[in-house]
């Protein structure tokens, strides 16, 4: 065992190291949490200010710690190097570096490096980043304030009618002033026939020579006369090209809005590299006057906000419970940012459920806070869409404001993602029994593996604990709602195929339950090991009913072989056992709703007249077995399973038609599932 040890930890490598400082905090630690600055790319001939935030990880107080930062050109040439030095860094906080500034000269791709050089430092792993930079050898930075026109290195062309685009110190029809400046771009499409159209087009941009995706921002101004002509309302159409000839549409965005004002725009391209052309393709239904200010590209991102994940809600959450929705906002740029952030929850059918907005001050460059949004209780049992959005006007890249989640308001008593940053998480307990190992939080590194859903699982170290080592994972205490309530655990285990038999079986998990979190009694066994591929697997254990506060134990034992995992904890309801026992007259598999599945989740229900052994399964249309859902026995009453669309080994299922199947020694029903969006 010992010799297998040692192999493994040669083989595995950085993953040993990973899985080992993970276990623990060191004393002595520090290193960079991020690069703020450079970004993905900068401009030839702009001064650069290379920016860092580094963190004190260890548990002591740090002084004078040099940080140093290096950049790379082509041939591995060192271009610049700067080191600075944090001269008080307390446990836990981070520190902002600033170097010193660097102008580059060369369009290439920089390979930008940042790192600690702490003497005593005992964990190397985090002490450097590493980030690329595309230096591009053009920007366009155009709000149209010199009096020549087109501005020097444009050009305009008019492909049908005589009109073409013009510089304007004001406007009219609709009356404005220019956004940024003195000047602005302005089309007649007052004055153009319906079908006139010009193009002005921007001077060569060399991007470089390694593909990357760059930004177009640039500001239009919009107004709410005229909605519409043969072809639609007036507009400004985003063009590329790489010859400046021919040109290839990107966007479009139309001059007729109901609220009247200028308005940011904003563009990320596809991967390219080289020479490049943009053209602002203006097209008149002979409207009102379209106008355009404050062209940038490659954007600098100098004002950027976004939400970085939804912390809560996670895929379930209870009804008739309240819920608190947080989201981690981050700031991308490089400016001190004030801004509002919006959440917004859509229920069945796009019924508006719930809306907040909350308002971020002061945010650092580089820095992210949690934004804990006002408190809602759901009461409809369905699928939400919750929408969580920073607001921040001016921002240079909108494409990263918001994110979005499902989340299944459910009947649950208890859902459990492990995705909070805190663990355990609120009101659970996680005590080791025998050994030092504990249960902890698990995140990515390298797909191995990936938690099942969110950001996180739960995990215990069978890897390093001795055979014989236990750590149990509590829930908090579960109240029941009347006498004689059954309950059903639900919880997803990852399986592989590695140890199948260490001295004592597998490492295993153990399903207990408690009447006073201290005594636990077991009611079902799980090994890690599985053969085939590795694999996340639900599983379900039917509870007695409990008529008082009761304790689910997660009893991790360790033989010495791999970790153990486990995820989406849910604790359900399935009815009152005399209800089971007296009120069901007929065995049946009712309809499953929804179907067809558009969001990847439908929700089965069946009722047993007596006590039977049961299989639920999924079926593809050439009798290939997909998913088996329930296989064991149950007693007589109605049950509700929800599928996932995924298979047996969690990959999730291609859109199509599948059949559900119910059976038993005594019936058989089956119903066709279509799924048509996972």
């Amino acid at each position: 065992m010992l010799y297998r040890k040692i192999l493994a930890v040669i083989l595995m490598g950085g993953l040993m190291s990973f899985v080992y400082a993970d276990s623990q905090r060191y004393e002595n630690d520090v290193g960079v949490d991020s690069i703020i600055y450079p970004g993905a790319y900068h401009t030839q001939y702009i001064i650069m200010t290379p920016v860092a935030r580094v963190k004190n990880y260890g548990t002591f107080s740090q002084n004078n710690v040099p940080v140093v930062c290096s950049i790379f050109g082509a041939q591995n040439v060192l271009r610049y190097t700067n080191t600075q030095t944090i001269v008080s860094l307390l446990a836990g906080d981070t520190a902002r570096v600033v170097f010193s500034s660097w102008t580059p000269t060369i369009y290439e791709l920089l390979r930008v490096i940042m790192r600690t050089n702490l003497s005593n430092d005992s964990n190397p792993l985090n002490d450097r980043k590493t980030r690329m930079t595309q230096i591009t050898s053009m920007m366009i930075n155009e709000s149209f304030e010199e009096t020549t026109f087109p501005p020097i290195g444009w050009r305009t062309i008019i492909g049908s009618g005589s009109y073409n685009w013009i510089r304007a110190t004001s406007g009219t029809n609709p009356t404005c002033t220019p956004y940024d400046g003195n000047a602005m771009a302005a089309f007649q499409s007052y004055m153009a026939s319906a079908g006139s159209w010009a193009r002005l087009i921007s001077p060569p941009i060399n991007l470089g020579p390694t593909p990357f995706s760059p930004l177009l921002s640039f500001y239009m101004y919009h107004d709410s006369s005229y909605p519409g002509g043969q072809y639609g309302p007036d507009s400004v159409k985003i063009e590329i090209s790489t010859d400046g000839i021919n040109f290839n549409r990107l966007a479009a965005f139309r001059r007729y809005e109901p609220v009247t004002g200028w308005i940011h725009h904003a563009i990320r391209f596809h991967p390219m590299s080289g020479i490049v052309y943009i053209s602002f393709l203006a097209f008149s239904e002979y409207g009102s006057n379209m106008y355009i200010d404050y062209v940038r590209f490659p954007t600098p991102i100098e004002h950027d906000v976004g939400v970085e994940t939804i912390i809560s809600p996670q895929a379930s959450h209870h009804v008739n419970t309240a819920m608190i929705p947080v989201g981690l906002v981050e700031n991308y740029g490089w400016h001190l940012a004030s801004f509002p952030v919006i959440c917004s929850i859509i229920g069945a059918n796009g019924a508006l459920r719930y809306t907040n907005t909350q308002n971020v001050s002061s945010l650092e460059p580089g820095d992210t806070i949690r934004v804990n949004f006002s408190a809602w209780t759901p009461t409809v049992l369905e699928q939400c869409t919750v929408k969580m959005r920073a607001d921040m006007s001016g921002d240079d890249d909108p494409t990263n404001d918001g994110k979005m989640r499902t989340t299944l308001i459910t009947n649950a008593f208890l859902v459990e993602g492990f995705n909070a940053l805190t663990f355990p998480p609120l009101g659970w307990q996680a005590i080791p029994i025998v050994g030092t190992y504990n249960w902890q939080r698990w995140t990515t590194y390298s797909g191995i593996p990936e938690p099942f859903e969110g950001p996180a699982a739960a995990y215990y170290q069978s890897f390093l604990a001795p055979a014989g080592s236990m750590a149990r994972l509590i829930t908090p205490p579960i109240a029941p709602l009347s006498n004689n309530l059954y309950y059903t655990l639900h919880f997803w285990m990852y399986h592989d195929p590695a140890h199948s038999s260490p001295p004592e079986g597998p490492d295993s998990l153990k399903i207990e339950y408690s009447l006073n979190d201290t005594d636990f009694y077991r009611i079902a066994a799980f090994r890690r090991y599985e053969p085939g591929d590795m694999h996340w697997s639900e599983h379900t254990v039917n509870l007695g009913p409990f008529n008082d506060t009761f304790y689910i134990g997660f009893l991790a034992y360790s033989e010495y072989g791999e970790n153990i995992y486990i995820d989406y904890v849910r604790l359900m309801p399935e009815g009152i056992a005399e209800e089971k026992t007296n009120n069901i007259s007929i065995t049946i598999l009712n309809l499953l709703n929804p179907n067809p599945v558009v969001n990847g989740l439908t929700h089965i229900s069946f009722s047993l007249a007596e006590p039977s052994k049961v299989l639920l399964k999924i079926y593809n249309t050439s009798g290939r077995l997909i998913k088996t859902l329930v296989n064991e026995f149950k007693r007589a009453g109605v049950y509700n399973v929800n599928w996932n669309c995924r298979d047996d080994v969690g990959r999730t299922v291609v859109k199509g038609v599948y059949f559900c199947t119910l059976e038993s020694p005594k019936f058989k029903f089956c119903k066709k599932l279509v799924l048509i969006q996972n």
